[in-house]
């Protein structure tokens, strides 16, 4: 069974980790979990410089930018944020995780919540690309208030 470990106490045993297996898949996993962990502590600028480190390793994996994106995002920074997640898709147009992320910012950016009697337009939807549009089965709900 898995046991919850704060993020605080966790750092510690994946930088052991990276310094037994130094250039190991180990050491990349343990990095990118320090930076979930900073992030989870809300230290965001340590989050964005771990995996800023991580993309250096590891250029053609978009993790790191999803996470430098979910960084910004946590500071409050949505343009940041944005860019991040835009230009990840960009690279990597099938990494759905940052198309998620960049969907829920529009959510919570143009305060619109679905179920709630509030309607995610079809030009809204149309500022990703395409393929997001037709993926979204987006219907008009009206207010319902």
């Amino acid at each position: 069974h898995w046991e919850y470990v704060a993020p605080a106490t966790a750092i510690p045993a994946y930088e052991r980790m990276i310094d037994a297996f130094p250039g190991s898949d180990y050491a990349v996993e343990a990095r990118l979990r320090i930076g979930e962990c900073r992030a989870r502590m809300k230290d965001y600028e340590g989050a964005i410089a771990t995996a800023r480190k991580l993309r250096e390793i590891m250029p053609d994996n978009p993790l790191p930018d999803n996470l430098i994106g979910a960084a910004y995002l946590g500071k409050g920074d949505a343009d940041m944020a944005r860019k991040t997640f835009v230009q990840t898709l960009k690279r990597k147009p099938e990494f759905h995780a940052a198309r998620m992320n960049l969907g829920q910012l529009d959510l919570r950016v143009e305060g619109l919540v679905l179920g709630r009697g509030y309607v995610v337009t079809p030009e809204l939807a149309h500022r990703h690309d395409e393929s997001f549009c037709q993926q979204a089965s987006i219907v008009e709900i009206g207010n319902q208030s």
